[in-house]
């Protein structure tokens, strides 16, 4: 029964964050049309068309997300993607808070042996 609301509790927590993400998305295409033409100048001087749709994977500590943004391109260079630094989406496929929760349990690991071997060290080396 713990095991399955543990696993309910993470689907629901999943599904609020892939719903903010599609939320987000639905406001940039909107705040993007909506531009003027002055607005969008400044905006695309250096890359002229904008794309929507962009799709892309983030492992985060509930389960996979999808986050779907615009991207601003042009010919030879590489998409600027505005949403990325919005949420400060790193360029990986794991987010901020997935990467800090394996430093954590790695160092609990270490910490752990550590403590083992401590435990069953000889008195000389202690």
């Amino acid at each position: 029964m713990k095991e399955d609301a543990e696993h309910g509790a993470r689907e629901l927590t999943r599904l609020l964050l892939q719903g903010h993400f599609d939320l987000r998305a639905r406001r940039e295409e909107a705040e993007l049309a909506a531009l003027d033409t002055d607005d969008w100048a400044r905006l695309a001087a250096v890359r002229p068309r904008l794309e929507k749709g962009h799709r892309r994977q983030l492992a985060t500590v509930v389960e996979p997300a999808t986050v779907t943004r615009c991207a601003l391109r042009a010919l030879g260079l590489a998409n600027c993607c505005p949403t990325n630094q919005v949420l400060g989406l790193p360029r990986e496929r794991h987010s901020l808070g997935l990467r800090r929760l394996v430093v954590l349990e790695a160092a609990n690991v270490v910490h752990l042996g550590a403590a083992q071997w401590a435990s069953t060290a000889p008195r000389a080396r202690r």
